[in-house]
């Protein structure tokens, strides 16, 4: 596991060089140009930030824009699949919301459907199930819990998200529960997908976004995802991340 992880980390760099380069040699041909649009990047270059530096954001983006992004993105798809009344729901939110394209509209809080849809999934299936591991310092009490001193904690975000004491029925998909006349404040504190406070992860306004766009854009071409015949949905646990493997999903083009 240990080499295979090295390996991942090296292709991972290399792939962030390759982007910042590229990036670099656009940026020099349009410096000049005042009415050129500027990327992320080049505010990175023109910020002053080291090469280093600016490697370790666009890994960042790599990580938090593609793996973990794909990884629910996955398993949204499949919910979809298993659900063609809220995958109706959520598509004819879309179609009145947008009848004609998708605008940047889409960014606002315009589809309260989709956008509890996108957090129930989270709550289901979250990427990753466990948030770090904290070494105490010194004894500590949390609540009537004793903690010696070296000991490492890890925050179980999995189980909050089934807690039948804090959703009801937590294996039920029900985007509606996130509408905010029906959220309870216990349920608001104990979903943490992308953790929260001072620590909360850096990427996850811009998931939230791909996610949002991407199933929009999906719900509006497609007008079913079904499973295939004999098709299944299978949880693939790695660590404390879990992903969707699934046999053949059908798409059916075109309204």
């Amino acid at each position: 596991m240990n080499i295979k992880l090295k390996q991942a980390f090296q292709n991972v760099d290399k792939e962030s060089w390759m982007i910042i380069n590229d990036a670099k040699k656009r940026f020099e041909e349009k410096k000049n140009d005042p009415n050129q649009s500027k990327s992320l990047i080049d505010l990175m270059f023109e910020s002053g930030l080291s090469d280093e530096q600016i490697r370790d954001n666009v890994t960042l983006f790599i990580i938090a824009g593609q793996e973990t992004t794909l990884s629910i993105v996955g398993w949204q798809i499949s919910l979809l699949a298993q659900y063609p009344d809220i995958q109706e729901k959520a598509r004819k939110e879309i179609m009145e919301k947008f009848p004609d394209q998708i605008t940047s509209d889409i960014l606002k809080d315009t589809v309260p459907y989709l956008d509890g849809f996108i957090k129930e999934s989270a709550r289901l299936n979250g990427v990753p199930q466990a948030n770090g591991r904290y070494t105490f310092k010194q004894q500590t009490m949390v609540g009537n819990i004793l903690i010696p001193p070296g000991f490492e904690v890890s925050v179980d975000m999995y189980s909050m998200g089934h807690d039948p004491k804090i959703w009801g029925d937590p294996q039920n998909l029900r985007p509606e529960r996130w509408f905010r006349q029906n959220l309870t404040k216990e349920q608001k504190h104990s979903y943490m997908p992308f953790s929260i406070g001072p620590r909360q992860c850096i990427g996850m306004t811009f998931s939230l976004l791909e996610q949002k766009v991407w199933l929009a854009v999906m719900l509006k071409k497609y007008k079913s995802i079904k499973l295939a015949p004999n098709g299944r949905v299978e949880k693939r646990y790695a660590s404390l991340t879990n992903s969707v493997n699934f046999d053949h999903l059908i798409f059916d083009l075109e309204r």
